[in-house]
């Protein structure tokens, strides 16, 4: 029976609500429209629980600077440190969040400590950063022509920028045909290593830098659409979840074995499936599809629960 306390987001509506596990019952936090400053609508791009029972909401006004608040539930909404312009999806190691200014051109990472939520505290050059999982390094990419550059920095900035290892020349991505490879989604950083994924035209391909230095391609063979992909490695474990095409149309939510290359197939629907998300123990997938529905899954493909109109999901808390 799948237990613990599900985040979730009507996309349309940038409504935050929490779902409790099994019976799938919500509650609404207070409506996001009140803590805005964008005339044009707004986005709720990550929300981040705390110990306390209270989230932090990174809140992006459509024509506005985005921001993290605080919420609660039946309270009020509170701001946590300086608005932040153009600011792509964010990532927390304790006390630590990281988010690059990338939607436009010239990103930048940069770093909040929202123990003393001052200022973003700018990092280096890049985007689609990640945090180590001991929130030491943060991880991120370098693009330009045709090429990805992953690059590491202390969080501390105790030292300058140094090359992770350079995605185009690797030979084994090569075979598959990606010669330009472009970003599809954020770095993912866990115990198993670093994963991102990749794309050119059609061809598609994993690649992953385990923890002793070794970087392995996994070709995902031809796309039949594009889309943003966001890997995510199991909590304390080895598989990634991540979102592809299937060949014959449609998509498909699948784990995959770094060590031995292997994939298995979990779920799929003919029009699209948004994040995949793990359950604390990392012995489920959830993953909202555009059809308006949400689909908690074993590592079986067993449908564990399925829920319509319950938006999408963005934290799982036991």
């Amino acid at each position: 029976e799948v237990r613990g306390t599900l985040l979730t987001v009507e996309v349309r509506f940038a409504q935050l609500f929490r779902m409790t596990l099994p019976g799938g019952r919500r509650r609404m936090f207070p409506a996001p429209g009140s803590i805005g400053g964008g005339s044009f609508g707004a986005a709720i791009v990550a929300a981040l629980p705390e110990p306390d029972g209270t989230v932090l909401v990174f809140y992006h006004p459509f024509g506005g600077a985005t921001r993290l608040f605080r919420q609660r539930l039946g309270g009020k909404s509170e701001p946590v440190g300086p608005g932040l312009p153009d600011a792509s999806e964010p990532f927390r190691v304790g006390h630590l969040v990281v988010t690059s200014t990338c939607l436009q051109a010239g990103g930048e990472v940069v770093a909040l400590d929202i123990s003393n939520p001052t200022k973003w505290r700018p990092l280096a050059a890049g985007c689609a950063p990640v945090l180590s999982p001991d929130g030491t390094m943060v991880a991120f990419a370098r693009t330009e022509r045709g090429s990805i550059d992953i690059w590491q920095v202390p969080v501390d900035g105790s030292r300058p920028p140094s090359l992770l290892f350079a995605v185009s020349s690797l030979p084994e991505l090569r075979a598959t045909g990606i010669l330009h490879p472009e970003l599809n989604g954020n770095l993912a950083w866990g115990p198993g290593g670093l994963a991102i994924q990749v794309f050119q035209s059609n061809a598609q391909a994993l690649v992953v830098r385990r923890p002793t230095g070794e970087v392995r391609v996994i070709d995902l063979g031809q796309a039949t659409a594009q889309f943003t992909s966001n890997v995510r490695w199991q909590p304390n474990g080895n598989l990634l979840a991540f979102v592809g095409s299937l060949q014959a149309g449609g998509v498909v939510l699948r784990v995959l074995d770094p060590d031995t290359g292997t994939t298995r197939v979990l779920a799929t629907d003919p029009q699209g499936f948004g994040r995949p998300l793990w359950s604390p123990d990392g012995k489920a997938v959830a993953v909202s599809s555009l059809r308006g529905e949400l689909i908690i899954t074993d590592l079986g493909g067993r449908w564990l629960s399925r829920y319509s109109s319950a938006g999408s999901p963005l934290a799982w808390t036991a």
